[in-house]
């Protein structure tokens, strides 16, 4: 694993050692498997390696009223900040945070969510299930709906998370989204690829002595075609994107798109309808591979050490379905139980 250079100045302050498990009792919050389990170091530039600040602190407690016991029992430390942080700026305080947490907390409950149904997907526990077993068709979604791989870092840490539109077949997801159960088991397999990313952060926070929530996305426009303006490819790109931006608030750091096209005005006024505001402001718009790693090397430390090779720099890369298979293998080898696959709906 490439190390990183952490350009924004530390401090010596114990973050998740004392200070958060600390708010988590006076909040009356667990402190069991969700807690954390090592000291990290506060970054003064970066709020998500701080610990809650006292104006945090008082929301929090505000929003927790609307809890029930059990979904309080389930409710980690790290939901609760990046809601916290995420929905700050709503008008309706804390009654827009209050009413938000408890639904992406009962969505990662597997209990509803924004919507009822919208949980209907996911397995028996919720998000503590979702690496129990594969998927039905789980590969080929995946490949269908655009490829993840994760390179390098940021000078603060943040890991980057590329796809590439010329890798999304739009035909096929489109025929994959028709049968039965489809729909389902794409968004149990996008949830998955976004659990296999928390927990990689997680890695890499322990790795690097910070912690790190939030992670920067590389999107290669590249290859953009009418194919993918479709009715039926932009339902489906608006579900997935939902997700997201729904039950993941403060998760993204920086949005580059590289190598834009002539037709990227459009492809932004689908993708933007999904987009918080606040997400939107996190967009770089660049434009060659070459002219993109330069600024990104100016404007955040990412050196072509940390960057992939169709744009010019040396990083392998990881595929994030291969930590999916292996966060289902791990979770399976611990029950010491195989599952039969599934289609996604149960």
């Amino acid at each position: 694993m490439t190390v990183v250079r952490m350009a924004s100045k530390e401090t010596s302050t114990d973050v998740v050692g004392n200070t958060a498990i600390q708010q988590m009792k006076d909040l009356g919050l667990s402190s069991g498997s969700s807690s954390p389990k090592q000291s990290f170091h506060i970054v003064a530039d970066l709020q998500e390696t701080q610990p809650l600040s006292t104006e945090e602190m008082k929301r929090a407690k505000a929003c927790l009223t609307i809890l029930t016991s059990d979904e309080k029992s389930a409710l980690s430390m790290v939901l609760l900040t990046n809601v916290l942080r995420g929905y700050w700026t709503y008008p309706k305080q804390p009654d827009d945070t209050a009413n938000a947490l408890k639904k992406i907390n009962r969505f990662f409950m597997g209990k509803s969510g924004f919507e009822e149904g919208d949980a209907d997907f996911l397995p028996d526990g919720g998000m503590a299930s979702v690496f129990k077993k594969m998927v039905q068709n789980a590969a080929p979604i995946y490949m269908a709906c655009g490829p993840e791989r994760i390179f390098g870092q940021d000078k603060h840490g943040h890991v980057l998370i590329a796809t590439r539109v010329s890798e999304i077949i739009p035909e096929t997801a489109v025929k994959l989204s028709k049968s039965p159960g489809a729909l389902a088991a794409m968004k149990l397999v996008r949830c998955q690829l976004n659990q296999a990313t928390i927990k990689f952060k997680a890695r890499m926070s322990s790795e690097i002595g910070r912690r790190i929530l939030k992670h920067s996305l590389v999107v290669d426009m590249s290859g953009l075609s009418f194919a993918h303006f479709g009715s039926e490819m932009r339902a489906l790109i608006g579900m997935l994107f939902g997700l997201g931006q729904q039950y993941y608030p403060d998760s993204l750091f920086k949005i580059y798109l590289i190598n834009t096209p002539f037709l990227f005005r459009a492809a932004f006024s689908v993708v933007g309808i999904f987009l918080h505001p606040i997400t939107k402001n996190k967009i770089a718009t660049l434009s060659s591979s070459k002219t993109a790693a330069s600024q990104m090397l100016k404007s955040d430390g990412i050196g072509l050490d940390q960057l992939p090779t169709w744009m010019g720099g040396s990083h392998p890369g990881q595929d994030v379905f291969e930590l999916v298979k292996a966060q289902v293998q791990q979770s399976q080898a611990a029950a010491k139980v195989t599952f039969p696959a599934v289609d996604g709906a149960s």
